[in-house]
């Protein structure tokens, strides 16, 4: 049939004129979620680049238009008033009425939308443009009304499409009952936080970064945050991205684009940065415009990410990005600020002593973490008494006191900003800082109030949005994922450590990674690495990786300074006494079950070798071993973390091969220092990991999962679940050389892995993160073969362990662990593969 171009309604109601059409009183929306209270409708886009935008319609209470620069696609929103009608016979009346006009391969059909029925009709048509489009439109029916979900797509893209009209759908809610004050309250926040990132002009895919990158002289930024079915909120773009500072840097430097493990791009494959689709975590990654990767860092802290930015800018001198034409040398001082280029800055201002350029040394030596040349230059723009700079200077002295810890000086500053000049320019940030001054001092009421005022008066102003989330508590900020104090010089050493050079060789690097764990220890007696401090991790991952670092001590304890560290950390355990029984069941949530594990086998441990008294620590390990028989599954093994959207777990048991396996290791060494553990317990453990040991040799992750072209990764947990069935005498020294010949089939994927971010990275599942796990369990297993069958597996897992060192004697697997718990996993493995002992 040939096509003409149709007049009238039809052509009215679709708005085929061109992909974007927009109205003359259309209001555009940049914001991740748009909601309706009164119409009960709950809209998310399916990605970053996509805006809403209000549209008037002389029949219709709402017109709702989803659209992103460059797409081939939109959606449409329609809602009417509906007077009794079913979806159904509206969309047969639609299809009538199409019948009737020029339009070709009319399909019906029917699903459901967020539970509802939703009837469909799809045809192609002409547009004004004369191109050929297909449309497919739903329609639901509800609470008197009639929404009508149009999806308008170029013909010979929209089977392609088709993913985008998924996700669409798929983030549909209804909300048809009255919104009591608290809801009203939460969805108001929700729409001004999901606007956080929105500023930034982020490229639509990956061909589109590395054609900006090159052409505008660029670097690229890639924001991956992917947690599948945990709800996580994205804190880069309410941490970091929403900071004036960083946001001026990426925007003057960078191409940003965000990601998730289903987001084609070149950098994915393994001979570029490698990034598999079952990719887990978050991340801010950099690579050049042809796509090489240079830098990446999973700190959702301001400070460390400008610097992490300003080191692979240093690296790719030939990102110079836009020209500067000015010639003045203040608007040039504040570009070349912006940009982070303070060499540059310095020379242009070398001669200019002007307030104005104090003010600009200042910034630049605070972005710089340089606090007494800072304080200097603030002294000599002070000086100067330039009442109409008074304004900047408070707020620059402010940022200065926050970076320096003195917040309490920095409330008062802000304070003074706001009272004497209160429409000053950086009136908004100071709000938000001297709301998260308050929060840092634990007052919660100022917090609240000085944010909730911010986005009363300025609710379209990006500091708002940034308040609007930590209100909701998803705030990098109030989860302590950003700081207002900078790292100290203790904690940047950790950070960025210096790599090794000297050949390997395994009597220097036990000594050398016992001695960084013994300086490591904090006088409380806890190990607890800045680098998850900074990332916001609980109680439950320092406690095991103190736990973890005591346990590789302990063959080192007849040793004057070990003994005097293991009395530390045995002090620390002991004055938390009660904390280590049953808590109030955080028990679903991450890292609980390894803490208990882990301060068990160690405690347990520590009364086996008598470097502590049994009495001493009864109460606490019999309450361990309590709550880890109520953590314990019916299947028989143990969860690490809970399964979103099944809490009773009637669908699925989330206990997990790995984790199972460390809590039967840790219960053996409960029943070897002469406690009772439950023998029905353990043989329902023994039994749970039998089931899961795949014909191959690995070990499935969870019972319930695939392990379909994942033997890569399920190899990993050979040699801990074997050995452990073996030290439980449920199989033979045969089994166990089979977990190791297949472990070493299979490391190879592990060792690619090393030092990413992001968990499974790999093409079949593995991540940087099992690294130093798999290959502690794999030495302990080589530890149990005859003298004679060790040697053909030592060399080869100290040549992996050796590529993970640091210049200090550190170890680092995923640089978010820390080196505290790397090193402590490849000390214990050096002790069990060093062949001149004997056991």
């Amino acid at each position: 049939m040939r096509l003409r171009k149709t007049t009238g309604f039809i052509l009215l109601s679709l708005a085929l004129g061109s992909l974007v059409l927009f109205s003359a009183q259309a209001k555009d929306l940049d914001q991740d979620i748009y909601s309706h209270g009164q119409l009960g409708i709950t809209i998310k886009r399916p990605g970053l680049a996509w805006r809403f935008q209000e549209q008037k319609h002389p029949s219709a209470e709402l017109k709702l238009k989803l659209y992103a620069p460059k797409a081939t696609c939109y959606f449409e929103v329609t809602v009417s008033k509906n007077k009794g009608k079913s979806a159904i016979s509206i969309r047969d009346a639609w299809v009538a009425s199409l019948k009737q006009k020029t339009t070709e391969a009319i399909q019906t059909g029917a699903i459901k939308v967020a539970k509802e029925h939703a009837p469909w009709l799809e045809f192609s048509q002409l547009g004004q443009d004369k191109k050929l489009y297909r449309t497919r439109y739903h329609f639901v029916v509800k609470d008197k009304h009639c929404y009508t979900l149009g999806f308008i797509s170029l013909k010979r893209t929209f089977a392609k499409n088709q993913l985008l009209l998924k996700e669409m759908l798929a983030g549909i809610e209804w909300n048809s009952k009255a919104l009591s004050a608290k809801e009203k309250r939460q969805q108001r926040l929700t729409r001004y936080a999901t606007r956080c990132g929105s500023q930034l002009n982020w490229a639509t895919d990956w061909r589109d970064a590395c054609r900006r990158a090159e052409k505008e002289k660029k670097l690229i930024a890639v924001v991956f945050h992917d947690f599948k079915n945990y709800p996580i909120p994205n804190q880069w773009l309410n941490g970091p991205l929403a900071n004036t500072d960083v946001r001026a840097l990426l925007e003057a430097r960078f191409v940003c684009l965000p990601m998730d493990a289903k987001t084609p791009a070149a950098m994915r494959r393994p001979d570029k940065y490698g990034l598999s689709g079952s990719a887990f975590g978050s991340a801010l990654i950099l690579f050049n415009a042809a796509g090489d990767f240079l830098r990446e860092t999973n700190l959702v802290q301001s400070g460390h990410v400008y610097s992490v930015c300003l080191q692979a800018l240093k690296s790719n001198p030939a990102a110079t990005g836009k020209p500067i034409h000015q010639s003045n040398p203040i608007t040039k001082g504040r570009t070349l600020l912006r940009r982070g280029e303070f060499q540059e800055l310095e020379q242009c201002l070398s001669t200019n002593q002007s307030t104005q350029a104090h003010l600009l040394r200042a910034a630049s030596f605070r972005l710089q973490r340089k606090g007494i040349k800072a304080s200097q230059a603030l002294k000599n723009a002070w000086s100067q008494k330039t009442k109409a700079l008074q304004g900047d200077l408070l707020f620059e002295q402010a940022l200065l006191q926050m970076g320096l810890g003195q917040i309490k000086e920095a409330e008062a500053t802000l304070k003074t900003l706001a009272t004497r000049y209160p429409k000053h320019r950086s009136s908004p940030e100071a709000l938000f800082w001297l709301g998260a001054c308050c929060f840092e001092q634990k007052n919660q009421e100022g917090a609240v109030y000085y944010w909730e005022s911010l986005i009363a008066a300025l609710p379209d102003n990006p500091w708002s949005w940034k308040a609007a989330a930590n209100l909701l508590g998803q705030g990098a900020f109030v989860r302590k994922r950003e700081r207002l104090t900078w790292f100290s010089d203790k904690e940047l050493s950790v950070l960025e450590a210096p790599k090794a050079t000297r050949p390997f060789n395994i009597d220097r690097a036990e000594k050398r990674a016992l001695s960084y764990l013994l300086k490591s220890q904090e006088l409380s007696g806890q190990w607890q690495s800045p680098r998850c401090r900074a990332r916001g991790m609980g109680e439950e991952y320092s406690d095991a990786v103190t736990a973890i670092a005591g346990l590789s001590l302990l063959p080192y304890r007849d040793q004057a300074s070990v003994k005097k560290a293991l009395r530390r950390t045995l002090a620390y355990f002991k004055a938390k006494g009660q904390a280590q029984k049953v808590e109030r069941e955080r028990a679903k949530g991450w890292y609980s079950n390894w803490r208990r594990a882990y301060t068990l086998t160690f405690l347990a441990e520590s009364v086996r070798n008598q470097v502590c008294d049994k009495a001493s620590f009864e109460s606490s390990i019999n309450a361990l071993i309590e709550v880890l028989s109520k953590q314990q599954r019916a299947t028989g093994g143990w969860p690490y973390a809970f399964i979103p959207g099944d809490p009773e777990e009637k669908k699925f048991d989330p206990s997990t091969s790995f984790t199972s396996a460390a809590v039967i290791q840790a219960l053996r060494a409960a029943q070897s220092a002469g406690f009772k553990v439950d023998k029905e317990m353990m043989g329902k453990a023994n039994r749970y990991l039998q089931k899961i040991r795949l014909p191959e040799g690995g070990y499935r992750y969870f019972q319930g999962s695939s392990a379909k072209g994942r033997l890569g990764e399920a190899a990993g947990r050979a040699p801990l679940c074997t050995l452990t069935l073996f030290q439980n005498k449920q199989v033979g020294l045969e089994a166990l050389k089979e977990s190791l010949n297949v472990f070493m089939k299979h490391r190879q994927g592990l060792v690619k892995e090393l030092r990413k971010e992001i968990c499974h990275t790999g093409p079949q599942g593995q991540g940087s993160h099992y690294f130093f796990f798999d290959y502690r369990y794999a030495a302990a297993a080589v530890r149990r073969l005859p003298q004679g069958e060790q040697d053909k597996y030592r060399n080869a897992l100290l040549s992996d362990i050796a590529k993970a060192r640091y210049g200090d004697g550190s170890y680092v697997s995923m640089p978010g662990l820390g080196r505290i718990y790397g090193s402590a996993m490849a000390l214990m493995s050096f002790y069990d593969l060093k062949a001149k002992r004997r056991f």
